[in-house]
């Protein structure tokens, strides 16, 4: 027989407020049809596919999330019956919100290119009386050292999920797919992930992570190039996707997905 559902009662319902905003919410709700036994009768009423999940937004507010839940029975006449609680909290109070902390600072590169200027390239004429090239004009690419910005950012959140490291390797090594922190796409990559178990009887499991991004403004996208084996450098005339092939390496990530770092799908 299916469960049951009511809820939320308004019966023991409460709400906080803080600055303006919701900073917390306590529902409960009525779970019917139980047949387990015991424990196993109040796990099943956590189960319910009605009752709001660990780490689920609250319907009219997404800055609630729900953060703990308990059952308990009904009463010693109601064997079928169960009260789960359901207690949101905020985002940001209950450490969901991921934190980003940066830093900037330069380094010293070379270049042969600028987008203003294009390729660098220097010209001398030869006099007439050149022992070598009498009168002939050459051209070369030139090479200069500039600085250049780096950028970086540090994010720290818990998520919901049981296992961590395939959050970590989805977002190891990937660029952004669109614009993300004011950069454009494939200017951030997620250069290291790390996380530490918060709590482990929970379900799904809470974890603490740390997400470090960084910032390249001519992006990370890498490719290769046909090269004049006479000249060791590049042709002029070189067609994109001929003689110039992007290499699709780092996967692509939508950074400014919400479930990215919020409790989401758990893993």
């Amino acid at each position: 027989m299916a469960h049951i559902v009511t809820g939320p009662l308004t019966t023991n319902a409460s709400i906080s407020e803080s600055g303006g905003r919701l900073s917390g919410l306590s529902v409960e709700y009525l779970v019917e049809n139980l047949v387990g036994t015991g424990a196993n009768r109040l796990h099943e009423a956590l189960g319910a596919s009605d009752i709001p999940r660990y780490g689920q937004a609250y319907d009219s507010d997404a800055n609630l999330i729900v953060t703990s839940r308990q059952a308990d029975l009904a009463g010693e006449d109601c064997p079928d019956k169960a009260l789960v609680s359901i207690s949101y909290s905020s985002v940001t109070a209950s450490g969901y919100g991921f934190q980003w902390s940066g830093s900037a600072s330069l380094s010293q590169t070379s270049i042969q290119f600028t987008p203003t200027q294009g390729e660098l390239k220097v010209t001398h004429t030869w006099p007439d009386d050149d022992p070598d090239w009498p009168g002939e004009e050459k051209i070369q690419v030139a090479e200069a050292q500039v600085l250049q910005s780096q950028h970086a950012l540090t994010g720290t959140g818990t998520i919901p999920l049981n296992n961590p490291h395939i959050k970590a390797q989805a977002l190891l090594g990937a660029v952004n797919d669109g614009v993300w922190m004011g950069g454009e796409p494939e200017t951030w990559m997620c250069m290291s992930v790390s996380h530490e178990p918060i709590d482990l009887t929970s379900s799904p499991n809470q974890h603490r992570f740390t997400i470090e991004m960084h910032w390249r403004p001519d992006t990370w996208l890498t490719e290769v190039t046909f090269i004049d084996p006479r000249t060791g450098r590049p042709p002029p005339d070189l067609i994109y996707n001929i003689g110039i092939i992007p290499v699709i390496w780092h996967p692509k990530i939508d950074f400014s997905d919400k479930a990215l770092f919020y409790p989401g799908t758990v893993l």
